[in-house]
């Protein structure tokens, strides 16, 4: 029997109709072997699939307090973040797999998210500028550009992330983040350490919270909650989170060529999704 060394990890809460397409979509998508832990905050669930461990949770528990719960559980070599409102594309996982099995140094590699057939993911390094800490964004285009199928940087998606364990052990999910800013302290914790982080050009997800109901977006989108988790960051870290823009260039040939390759992709994932 194969191995498994990785554990998809799931938050669930209030949308079990995207829960559902997220998990037939590793089923179809996902050759490797691998485990499911769904910590749910929503209806109870249920699973006859003796792969797929279901934590219910009637509390609403943070982000943060989840994704630690995780990392408690996960006995695998490979932790894969998953959030219940993606689509995952064949191969996509494999990749990141592949990518941490050949580079030793990293400590997670995640990949290219789209909503609606549009690049949907941050993917940034962090400036460091007074009391302000910049996250510099890349453009879709920059990414593209890169000679390799990985693109290092400080800051990637988390929401569709494979994990080393060797490098979580390094750092903390910390639980008083409910949601917003956790993803900037996971990022600064391993911009710390030796670790690397990447994502790969291969690895593709398709992001669908425009289908959550609105109940869901309601309460995820929380000015309050949202303003609370900044506040933590700032006392934590003695910096305050800023944005940058994206970095503008003059599109030279090569760019010109990427940008009919993102019509392209664009193209693609609307028929795919079609289907």
């Amino acid at each position: 029997m194969t191995k498994v060394r990785v554990t998809v990890c799931i938050p669930h809460v209030m949308r079990e109709n995207l829960l559902r397409k997220c998990l037939q979509s590793l089923n179809e998508n996902v050759s490797l072997p691998y485990r499911v832990i769904i910590i749910n905050s929503g209806r109870r669930l249920s699973f006859q699939d003796e792969e797929i461990l279901v934590v219910n949770d009637p509390e609403r528990k943070g982000i943060g307090a989840k994704r630690q719960l995780f990392a408690e559980l996960v006995k695998t070599e490979y932790m894969f973040f998953l959030d219940n409102d993606m689509i995952v594309y064949p191969g996509s996982l494999e990749a990141q797999i592949r990518a941490l099995d050949e580079n030793l140094q990293l400590a997670a590699v995640s990949g290219l998210c789209f909503q609606k057939g549009k690049f949907h993911s941050t993917i940034a390094d962090f400036k460091f500028i007074g009391d302000k800490v910049v996250k510099q964004t890349y453009s879709f285009e920059e990414i593209l550009a890169s000679k390799r199928d990985l693109f290092e940087a400080d800051f990637i998606p988390i929401g569709h992330t494979t994990f080393r364990m060797k490098a979580v052990k390094d750092i903390a999910f910390d639980p008083n983040y409910e949601i917003g800013y956790e993803h900037w302290d996971t990022f600064m914790q391993l911009y710390y350490t030796d670790w690397k982080c990447a994502v790969h050009k291969k690895s593709w997800f398709s992001h669908l919270q425009h289908e959550s109901p609105r109940e869901y977006l309601r309460i995820r989108n929380k000015a309050s909650r949202i303003e609370k988790s900044r506040k933590y960051f700032i006392e934590k870290w003695g910096y305050h989170p800023s944005i940058a823009f994206e970095t503008k260039r003059k599109k030279g040939a090569m760019l010109k060529v990427l940008s009919y390759m993102l019509w392209l992709s664009k193209r693609f994932l609307k028929s795919i999704h079609a289907m």
